[in-house]
Order: C-alpha cells, then structure tokens, then sequence
C-alpha cells in the first residue's frame, strides 16, 4: 500500500505515510519514489560508494551536519548525519531510499527527509530554491529570506497568528514561466526554537517537539489561524531579513538595486554548496531574470521578539503599497 504525496511541486509516492504531508490523488508517473521498507541498492547490490566533497565545501568547512559518498558516474548518492539516518538517492532522486538506527523513529528521518534531501532533489533537477520562508497576502505571497537564525521561520509563524497563510517554510522553492514567478507549496509546518515559541504562544510547551528526539517545536499550519497555502501563488516581493536593531529603533525597510540585490541572494539560494560549477551559472542567470522582475528589500527587524507583531504589521503595510503600485 503506498500513500501519494505533492511537496514543492513534486509527485512523491512513499510506502509508507509520511506526517504533516496530506495525501493527493495517485501519481500514475510520480517524480520521486521514497522507500522506507526497502533495502538500497547498496546493501542489495554491495555497490560501493567513494567520499564526495561538492565544490561549496572548498569555500566554506562544516555546517552540513551529514557526509556524502556518491559513485563514480554519480548515479549514486549517499547523504548519512551523525545520529545514523541514512538517504539513498539515484541519478536525479527518482528513488530515495531511508534508514535509521534505534532509538530514532520514521518521524525523525522524515525531518531530515522534507528538508535537506528533497533540498538536494530540486536543486540537483535545476529548481530555483531560495533558503527562505514564504507568506501569502490575498493572490500575491513574499518570501522571508535571510542566514540561519535571522528568524524567517519566527516571523512566518507571525504572520500565521495574524491570519496569513504560510506557503513554505526555510525553503521556498520557485517555478518560471514566461518572465513569472511562482512559489510551490512545503511541508505544512514551521520549525521553532523554544525561546521563538514561547514568545508567540506563550510558553514553549505551548507546541510539540518536532520528534521526541528533538528540542525544536513545530506549528501545524493547517490548524493555525492564516492556515496553509496549498496551491502556487505568484511570488511578488523579497525582503532580506538584516541585522536586528537594538532598543526601540524603528523597522526600517529599504530598496535593493537588481545589482546588489542579485549578489545577496546568491549567497542565500538553498543547498547551494552542493552544485556543480554549471548549476551555479544557471542559478546566477535565474536570480538575474528574478530581481528584474520582484523587488528585492532590506528589512532590519526589532531585537525584541516582544514586537513581532509591529514588524509584521510594517512589513505589510510595505508589501501593500509595493503592490499597490
């Protein structure tokens, strides 16, 4: 029996469930095959696999969490993270075999799963992914973009307890067509930190753990108030998330020339230290067409998670009158 699934405009059929993900009509060609149950082809096969340092790693040491063999065609990849999860993935993730070790659950692979491997599918099939959270306003959505810990997902779940729908969270993955641009629904949830969950919702317990294994909470967008966008919704604006500003400093937002704009989101596209030279050439050309045709702007956010609520409010009143115009 196996369960039918859309995440980021691909088709997955798993064999077993997959939480959070609702189940869509059957794929009769489904993009991505995921097998729980199944051993890999490295363990039916013995096929032996070499260490692989993709060209980012040269640039940048650590941060990954996970180590990469693949085979020499690179038909092959293995991705295993230090608690012993284990992903299998051939030639372009059509199949993605998973494994782990006790004590860990599905669930706790399913974390890695809907992140950083299906990350490496979209990449790896030339997907334009911004390392973003997206929010929607009416037909119109804009993206949450910024480094680790800039608080993309903190203030999507904001914006999710002022009634706006969430498309995608830390990742925003887009499709062009025709000069436009648009963002495929995530997983319907977003990951927060303890001290960003107690801030919203009172008290950290306020929201489950991600798993049993791990400290971070999660919201389920489909039960929260701005709900889940599960459809495409045109991508009509990015703010970069900045430096945060001390004291009672106001939100100021500002314009990015496409020049700039397109330098600062090259070193903020998803996964991108696991391209190849010519993947990031074309991911340059596609962040080119993109701020030429969606603005780009700089927000500094409060340090206070006490005034969330005051930057979502400014960052709407922006994204009206961007909009409006």
């Amino acid at each position: 029996m196996t369960s039918d699934y859309i995440l980021y405009g691909l088709r997955l059929t798993a064999d077993e469930p997959i939480p959070a993900l609702h189940e869509s009509e059957p794929h009769r060609t489904p993009d991505v095959r995921i097998h729980f149950s199944s051993p890999s082809p490295t363990v039916r096969f013995g096929r032996s696999l070499e260490p692989w340092v993709p060209p980012g790693y040269a640039l940048r040491s650590g941060g990954a969490g996970y180590r990469i063999w693949r085979d020499p065609e690179g038909q092959l990849f293995r991705f295993r993270y230090p608690d012993g999860t284990e992903f299998v993935l051939d030639e372009f993730g059509s199949n993605i075999w998973v494994s782990w070790t006790h004590p860990l659950t599905q669930a706790d692979a399913v974390t890695y799963l809907v992140g950083p491997i299906i990350g490496f599918v979209l990449r790896w099939r030339g997907r334009l992914c911004l390392h973003a959270s997206c929010v929607s306003s009416g037909e119109r959505a804009f993206a949450l973009m910024g480094s680790a810990g800039a608080g993309k997902s903190t203030t999507a779940s904001g914006f999710s307890t002022l009634g706006f729908p969430v498309v995608s969270d830390d990742i925003t993955a887009i499709e062009e067509k025709e000069g436009k641009f648009r963002v495929l629904p995530g997983y319907p949830r977003t990951c927060l930190w303890p001290t960003s969950a107690a801030a919203l919702f009172g008290h950290a317990d306020a929201l489950p753990t991600i798993t049993p294994s791990w400290d971070k909470r999660h919201l389920d967008l489909t039960r929260a108030p701005g709900g889940f966008r599960s459809e495409p919704v045109p991508l009509d604006l990015i703010y970069i998330l900045s430096d945060r500003t001390s004291g009672d400093a106001p939100v100021t937002i500002t314009e990015l020339e496409p020049g700039q704009a397109v330098m600062t989101l090259t070193g903020h596209t998803y996964g991108n230290r696991l391209l190849s030279a010519e993947m990031r050439a074309s991911e340059f050309a596609a962040l080119d067409r993109l701020v030429r045709n969606v603005p780009v702007r700089k927000v500094s956010p409060p340090e206070s998670l006490d005034r969330l609520t005051e930057l979502c409010d400014r960052m709407l009143e922006d994204f009206h009158s961007i909009h409006s115009r």
